[in-house]
């Protein structure tokens, strides 16, 4: 049987009972019982399986996100390291069967004095976030907070 029905028949043997107290309804209802604990016991086994796969895919990323890093950071110290050989040599293209290495004119914008910008070339980002903490002690304070309400939750702990 599955969690559900068990819990769905432990209920109406509960009901059953408060009216008319039967032995072996009794024995049925403990028989469900450990049944019961059983389905939970499962389910909380792999509630830490999977919990332990969340701990080890989070470490897999972490690892994998400072690979990436590390490579990245050779990638342009190579970059960087023939730039400065071909530089250095005065050689502005370098040209082969298999590569090509050569420098791109661009352009970009350094700005020294950021204060000096006139209004004209700014512009401003404003970030709105709503202080859910503040909300949520004036409403255990009784404050009337019209457009918010307290929510009773129920979390499962498991230990």
């Amino acid at each position: 049987m599955k969690l559900y029905e068990l819990s769905q028949d432990m209920k109406v043997l509960q009901n059953v009972l408060e009216r008319n107290e039967s032995k072996n309804l009794l024995k049925e209802l403990e028989k469900i019982e450990v049944w019961f604990e059983e389905k939970l016991k499962n389910i909380w086994m792999l509630i830490r399986i999977y919990e332990t796969n969340i701990n080890w895919i989070d470490e897999e990323i972490k690892r994998l996100t400072d690979l990436k890093k590390t490579y990245k950071n050779k990638v342009d110290n190579l970059k960087n390291y023939v730039a400065y050989a071909m530089e250095t040599a005065n050689k502005d293209k370098i040209e082969t069967d298999l590569f090509k290495f050569s420098f791109r004119k661009s352009t970009s914008v350094d700005i020294f004095e950021e204060d000096k910008i006139p209004e004209d070339w700014t512009e401003f980002v404003e970030v709105k976030k709503i202080d859910k903490k503040g909300i949520w002690e004036a409403l255990k304070k009784w404050e009337i907070v019209p457009w918010c309400q307290l929510r009773e939750k129920k979390n499962l702990q498991i230990k």
